[in-house]
């Protein structure tokens, strides 16, 4: 009996998880960065003080995604989230494809992985309502490129 019951879990498991565990073995990195970490440069023109400093703060952490790069996320103002990616390889700052309700329907989650550039969002648009059901991205280069 007991054999059945953990079978059954981990056949679960497979069926709920296995589309994530292929799309990040498939877009699996070949290195992690373990240089010194670049900032991305102030801009006072588009960004403020305080957002600039929490920048620098998750930069000079290791990397936790696509091998070289910080997923970092804030609150915007008006119960929305903006999510950025820091390549600390290269010190530039890349802006997710929308901005996210806070608190929505949906929960705002992002899947990724040290060693893999795909990335899973879930959540609400805060501009037009789209809804993002685990809406999975390639990210290379500083682009998003949509996983079907």
């Amino acid at each position: 009996m007991k054999f059945y019951i953990v079978f059954s879990i981990l056949f679960m498991h497979v069926i709920l998880y296995g589309k994530d565990i292929d799309i990040f073995q498939k877009y699996h990195t070949a290195s992690i960065y373990n240089g010194i970490p670049k900032t991305p440069k102030y801009n006072s023109d588009s960004m403020d003080l305080l957002f600039y400093k929490s920048i620098k703060k998750v930069a000079s952490s290791p990397v936790d995604f696509a091998g070289c790069c910080n997923v970092f996320q804030v609150y915007s103002g008006g119960g929305s989230i903006s999510a950025y990616i820091i390549d600390t390889k290269e010190g530039k700052l890349y802006s997710f494809p929308d901005d996210y309700e806070g608190a929505g329907n949906i929960d705002f989650e992002i899947t990724y992985k040290v060693n893999s550039s795909a990335i899973c969002i879930t959540g609400i648009s805060a501009n037009d309502d789209t809804v993002y059901n685990n809406q999975c991205y390639n990210f290379q280069q500083g682009e998003f490129f949509p996983i079907n």
